[in-house]
């Protein structure tokens, strides 16, 4: 299970998911157009799983709501 994720960008954006183990974890370098695809699959997921992040957020994108 994911327990954080922590976003960095440089020549290319990487994301880390950490779990409560720390051998658990992996990362993902990707592009910036794929940052975006992987971010919305992950809003759209939580909202399904109904995690408790508040999707009035402005920075949220309208078609999530």
């Amino acid at each position: 299970m994911c327990y954080s994720i922590e976003i960095n960008c440089s020549d290319t954006w990487q994301i880390k998911f950490f779990g409560q183990n720390p051998s658990s974890g992996f990362k993902i370098n990707t592009d910036r157009q794929n940052i975006h695809r992987i971010l919305s699959a992950l809003l759209v997921q939580s909202k399904q799983a109904d995690w408790g992040i508040d999707f009035n957020a402005k920075w949220l994108n309208k078609t999530l709501k």
